[in-house]
């Protein structure tokens, strides 16, 4: 390890990490942390992560050597937190890969440097890092200005300076993606079983951090290799050896939640479309689709534990997604395109169950809701118009959303019926294809019919189409002929 930073860790006090984690930042022992974290110049930092990754792939032991020597964990603990916590991103980022080489080193778990409070500064100096980031692609300076001409970069100036989010050139961005590396490669080594809290703050700092950098527009083209890392490393959270799938499959879908709902809390409630969110919610979709393909069993082969409870976790997130959904039209409308398109990459046993869901959803007693299981139902109809297995060969549920496209066009509320018969004149139109007309043919055969639910209101599945009644007849107003 670099002189000067083993230095710093012996000079470090030993309880000033549980001061900080506790949030006594005034204390003497975290005001001394801070200096000593403003004494080490970034090249310092830069020499001690290089240290330590190479101790972690030499399988050194560090940790060992580093207690003989009168290293405490609490000292690397602090030190790196109190460095995380730096205004300066490249001083957070090349911290936060400190702390992910060291607890990739030999004896790193029996030391304690895999710590949940640790875990969570690690989670915010990746998050901070990366909305950093993105406010500096949104504050750069247009590329033309009207009326004055954009002064040349000096002969010693980063070009690159603006397009990487005002942060500086390929430097700094090998510096951002040595963090996306770091945590690929803690979560290929280190088992993290045991370390459930550890691993829920790795899954919010990935999201996070990739959300982030598809955000960024043309400006953050080059981010696109840090958001492909991030999903790379929040891919291998699903692993058997960082838990149960049936644990660890809900708690990577869940997080992604807010972004394919394009709602920042997870409900339902106003929300806007913007050009960043619907780039974050298709990177999300694309992470959904590719870990499902890559669970998927080979063909004529059983599927196992863990594909089996990733379908359903995602068949859970494609339901909170349609709860969630905002209200006002144009987010609504991407939130239910994203539901298609992950459909379209899933098996259609998923869109044959979701299907029923959205019947169910389409009888509740809430407008916004029966609407949303309108768009849902036109948008997965229209996968099947435009040939998609997905939605032609799940069982009944062509059946099942065109009679509810059906029933919703003489609803009582005049939006859904409007957004139905929108939705069915757009759908008739697209049935003059081959698809088109496969998907007339299966829409008109009867679906397996179901018991009613319980207290008997709502059908679990529609009936045929010679069985569903007429709408009421309309009736005279008082005082109308």
């Amino acid at each position: 390890m670099d002189a000067t930073f083993r230095e710093a860790l012996l000079t470090a006090p030993d309880e000033g990490f549980s001061l900080w984690a506790t949030g006594d930042r005034a204390s003497p022992e975290c005001e001394q942390l801070v200096a000593i974290a403003e004494s080490l110049p970034l090249p310092t930092l830069v020499a001690a992560h290089a240290a330590l990754a190479s101790a972690a792939s030499a399988a050194e032991p560090v940790w060992r050597e580093l207690g003989a020597a009168g290293v405490t964990v609490g000292a690397f603990l602090g030190v790196t937190s109190s460095l995380m916590a730096s205004s300066d991103a490249d001083v957070a980022a090349t911290a936060a890969a400190i702390y992910l080489a060291g607890a990739r080193c030999a004896g790193a778990v029996p030391f304690g440097v895999l710590n949940p409070m640790a875990a969570f500064e690690l989670s915010k100096a990746v998050r901070t890092e990366a909305f950093t980031r993105l406010r500096g692609a949104e504050a750069a300076p247009p590329a033309k200005s009207a009326g004055r001409k954009r002064a040349k970069p000096a002969a010693n100036e980063d070009c690159d300076s603006d397009e990487e989010g005002g942060f500086g050139g390929s430097a700094r961005a090998e510096t951002r993606a040595l963090v996306a590396r770091e945590l690929v490669l803690l979560l290929e080594q280190v088992p993290l079983r045991a370390h459930s809290e550890v691993l829920a703050q790795l899954v919010a700092a990935l999201v996070g951090a990739a959300v982030s950098s598809a955000h960024g527009g043309r400006r953050a083209a080059r981010a696109g290799k840090a958001c492909g890392g991030h999903f790379e490393a929040l891919s291998l959270c699903l692993r058997p050896e960082h838990g149960e799938p049936g644990a660890t499959a809900p708690l990577v879908m869940r997080s992604l939640l807010p972004h394919l709902s394009l709602s920042p809390s997870g409900g339902s409630g106003s929300a806007a479309a913007g050009k960043e969110a619907i780039a974050a919610q298709a990177a999300c979709v694309d992470f959904v689709v590719s870990a499902a393909a890559a669970a998927a069993p080979a063909e004529g082969s059983p599927a196992d534990e863990a594909a089996r409870s990733l379908l359903l976790s995602i068949q859970a997130l494609l339901q909170r997604v349609a709860l969630a959904a905002p209200d006002r039209a144009e987010p609504r409308a991407a939130v239910c395109g994203s539901v298609a398109r992950l459909l379209r990459g899933l098996p259609p046993a998923v869109t044959s169950r979701y299907s029923r869901f959205v019947w169910r959803l389409a009888h509740v007693a809430k407008v916004g809701a029966r609407t949303v299981a309108v768009e849902i139902a036109a948008a997965i109809l229209e996968l099947g118009a435009e040939g998609c297995d997905a939605a032609l060969a799940a069982e009944d549920a062509p059946q099942t959303l065109w009679r509810l496209l059906l029933l919703r066009a003489s609803d009582k509320a005049p939006g859904v019926r409007a957004k139905a018969v929108g939705c069915l004149s757009s759908l008739i139109a697209a049935l003059h294809t081959p698809a088109g007309a496969r998907l007339l043919a299966l829409v008109q055969q009867p679906p397996a019919l179901a018991a009613a639910s319980p207290g008997g209101a709502t059908p679990a599945l529609p009936s045929p189409l010679d069985a569903m009644p007429p709408p009421p007849p309309r009736r005279d107003s008082e005082g109308g002929r």
